[in-house]
């Protein structure tokens, strides 16, 4: 836990006494903590060696599961990608994502006008799609149908099916994407309005009566006027130890 006062955080890190301060006095304290964190890693890494082994990864296994992801299928796949110096790759990234944000299904090779305009809706119309959430499944699948009416004919069988899974999946995805970023936007308003209060009150501490700046400068007339035989004599200003102890 954080330390309650200020007194406890400066024995943290400097010890029991300020003036012979103990630099690993802030080590010694949170190695209790480290060695946890350590025998937890430690734990992990025991597991999964005992439970792969030394066995080496299958990597066109990987490739081709890598390359389902609509994204790197649009980038030219894992090992265009790899090619690409980091702009190009960020470069066909962007371009990519902006293809399957545009249509998702035709990305996921779903040849769908009707899905698409039901997706385009929802996109831009937040009530609509609220309302599209609250269906029951029955419900859905008919606004499904009515927006897939004028889809070219294609045959009634199993591929068939499945692609009308997949569209469904993908809508579920889509809605869950649109309610992460919004989730992701209201969080960062926070955080971004608990800093600025955070740096108004530090602002407020500093500028408050009896800050550093104020001590300082009241020390300063203080010292300066010190009687003194010679300005020769006059030894030179120390840094007050409470200065050095508190930053």
């Amino acid at each position: 836990m954080l330390p309650a006062t200020l007194e406890e955080a400066a024995y943290r890190a400097y010890g029991g006494d300020y003036l012979q301060p103990d630099h690993q006095s802030m080590d010694n304290f949170y190695k209790p903590a480290e060695d946890k964190i350590r025998l937890v890693q430690q734990r992990y890494e025991d597991y999964c060696r005992e439970k792969y082994g030394n066995a080496a990864p299958d990597m066109d296994t990987m490739k081709q599961d890598i390359n389902r992801n609509p994204i790197v299928k649009g980038m030219g796949g894992v090992d265009a990608v790899q090619d690409m110096s980091q702009q190009q790759a960020e470069e066909a990234a962007t371009q990519a994502a902006n293809q399957y944000i545009a249509d998702p299904f035709a990305a996921s090779g779903i040849n769908s006008p009707g899905m698409t305009a039901l997706y385009q809706k929802m996109m831009s119309d937040p009530a609509y799609a609220r309302r599209f959430e609250k269906m029951s499944e029955q419900e859905r699948m008919a606004e499904l149908q009515k927006y897939m009416a004028n889809d070219p004919a294609v045959a009634n069988t199993p591929e068939r099916a499945q692609q009308a899974k997949q569209q469904m999946d993908h809508r579920n995805n889509v809605t869950n994407v649109m309610e992460i970023n919004q989730k992701v936007t209201e969080m960062t308003q926070e955080i971004y309005a608990v800093t600025n209060v955070f740096g108004e009150r530090l602002q407020a501490i500093d500028n408050q009566p009896g800050n550093h700046a104020e001590i300082d400068a009241d020390f300063n007339r203080k010292y300066n006027a010190l009687p003194r035989s010679s300005p020769a004599k006059r030894p030179a200003r120390k840094t007050p130890s409470w200065r050095k102890s508190c930053g």
